[in-house]
């Protein structure tokens, strides 16, 4: 079974994303489809459009059209931005609860 596996640097969150049907059903499981996959691994790595045409153009592989990868860029942007916020909310609020606890806080 093809999985996508990402460990977000901030958190220390790991997450599987499927691209086909998973056998087990879990609860962390999502499905993802190859259109965006490939989004989701050019904001992972980094690239943009062009490097995605240059890559999938040397292992003739037929590219995602730009309209398309613009509009999953655009949705999958958002979805990170959220949950980098609700991920950085919790983290402040142990780390304020820590510095209660220590009394580092005026």
């Amino acid at each position: 079974m093809s999985t996508i596996t990402i460990k977000y640097k901030m958190c220390n969150i790991i997450q599987e994303l499927y691209l086909e049907n998973p056998q087990k059903n879990s609860s962390k499981a999502k499905m993802i489809d190859v259109n965006s996959a490939v989004t989701l691994g050019t904001i992972s790595t980094g690239i943009g459009f062009s490097a995605l045409e240059e890559l999938t153009a040397a292992i003739n592989m037929p590219c995602v059209t730009e309209k398309l990868y613009n509009k999953i860029y655009k949705k999958t942007s958002d979805i990170i931005l959220l949950a980098s916020f609700k991920v950085m909310k919790e983290a402040a609020k142990k780390e304020a609860e820590l510095a209660r606890n220590l009394g580092e806080i005026d």
